[in-house]
């Protein structure tokens, strides 16, 4: 039975998806965010995907340098992974996707944005 399971595709195992979530809150430069977190298993190999949310005035160089330094860490966590990370500048514009995987509290992004507009 576990090697049928092993044939077909499904979500990496709920403990998986919680580190990587946690490993971006904790990362500085920081994080404010990350959704769309996709994941699957195929075998032995490992797919993740999902966006996160930077400061707006951060370099392409230092985002590029920080999403090296994210799929590293993933990949030592996570053997046989394949990673994609869709880097995006938060401007505080807080649209429902954005707040469900915000890691800002509401003072962190009144300090950074002052008065926050949330998009419905």
């Amino acid at each position: 039975q576990k090697s049928a399971k092993d044939l077909l595709d499904s979500a990496l195992p709920p403990e998986e998806e919680n580190w990587i979530r946690e490993y971006l809150k904790n990362l500085n430069p920081p994080v404010f965010g990350c959704h769309y977190l996709r994941t699957r298993k195929a075998g032995s190999f490992r797919f993740v995907d999902f966006h996160i949310q930077v400061d707006r005035k951060m370099t392409v160089e230092t985002s590029h340098a920080l999403t090296d330094e994210i799929t590293t860490a993933i990949k030592k966590h996570l053997s046989r992974a394949s990673i994609t990370i869709h880097t995006e500048p938060c401007d505080g514009s807080c649209k429902p996707i954005c707040l469900s995987g915000c890691f800002l509290g509401d003072k962190e992004r009144l300090n950074l944005y002052g008065k926050r507009k949330i998009i419905k």
